[in-house]
């Protein structure tokens, strides 16, 4: 490696460390390399390390950039496309089937006109299901622009409210998979919250939307209630690595925060039973109130 300003570095995890399968000067490159080279590495977990050259220490600091699970990717069957000779021999029977088909189609909608006419509160039924649809709907938003840093943790804490109990065998290796987190660098553990997140955090104005941190819980405040939090969760433990807090709640998920710098974070997304969750739609940068 020449001592460049920075280099990428892409890994695979296998077994218990970490394999580089391809290095770069840029960010680009690497990133080209994974989504080609998606499909022979499904089954893995990947990330992307950048390298910064220190001139003063004449040494070289690394950062995690991206952390995926290619085994949580779901990919779609190929197309299959017919050859124009195959097509032209299916026209006449194709025509024969949209005809049958039209005309079922006729006589449902008859039936259909009949059974409204006989029963006229089914149009009330539609009516009324359709204004419910609309409310939830607009609760979300409402809760969604008003209150943006608690939707921002719901959004992906909603679907471990109720979880499903497993088998034994599972529960071990789910078990085994949450205290085996992806850490890099040197790690430490804090029982409650670490000492270094205490306070107001804020992805806007600090007489706005804010998160406090306390020794033992994480408290959600909106700029429409003060005086409770919208949302809080007690904090068993924190564990901090080089590039990452990640916080154990009370049901046993893990909050994922990324260090960007001593006073400012970002919510990268949770590890639940079925595995990590990423914030891809949402991901704000958190600054320390003062």
């Amino acid at each position: 490696m020449t001592e460049k300003a920075e280099h990428f570095f892409l890994q695979r995890h296998h077994r218990s460390s970490w394999q580089t399968l391809y290095d770069a000067p840029t960010y680009n490159a690497v990133n080209l390399v994974l989504k080609k080279g998606r499909d022979q590495i499904a089954s893995s977990k990947v990330r992307i390390i950048r390298g910064l050259w220190d001139h003063d220490t004449k040494k070289w600091n690394y950062q995690l950039i991206k952390l995926i699970d290619l085994r949580q990717t779901k990919h779609s069957a190929p197309i299959k496309t017919n050859s124009p000779e195959q097509t032209s021999k299916e026209v006449p029977r194709n025509a024969l089937e949209i005809q049958n088909l039209a005309q079922k189609n006729k006589a449902h909608e008859k039936t259909q006109k009949a059974v409204a006419k006989k029963n006229p509160s089914y149009k009330i039924l539609i009516t009324t299901a359709f204004i419910f649809l609309v409310s939830i709907i607009g609760c979300i938003l409402f809760i969604k622009n008003e209150f943006p840093i608690v939707f921002d943790q719901l959004n992906l804490l909603a679907d471990s409210s109720n979880p499903k109990p497993k088998p034994d065998s599972r529960r071990s290796s789910i078990e085994k998979e949450v205290i085996d987190l992806f850490t890099v660098g040197k790690v430490t553990k804090t029982f409650g919250v670490t000492e270094k997140l205490f306070g107001k955090w804020t992805v806007d104005k600090c007489l706005g939307d804010y998160v406090i941190f306390t020794p033992f819980d994480i408290q959600f405040f909106s700029k429409a209630q003060r005086t409770n939090p919208s949302l809080k969760y007690q904090v068993f433990e924190t564990t901090e690595d080089d590039f990452n807090f990640f916080l154990r709640i009370e049901d046993g998920t893990i909050l994922h925060y990324l260090k960007i710098t001593e006073n400012n974070i970002s919510f990268t997304g949770i590890t639940k039973a079925e595995g990590f969750v990423e914030n891809s739609e949402n991901q704000k940068v958190y600054k320390r109130c003062p």
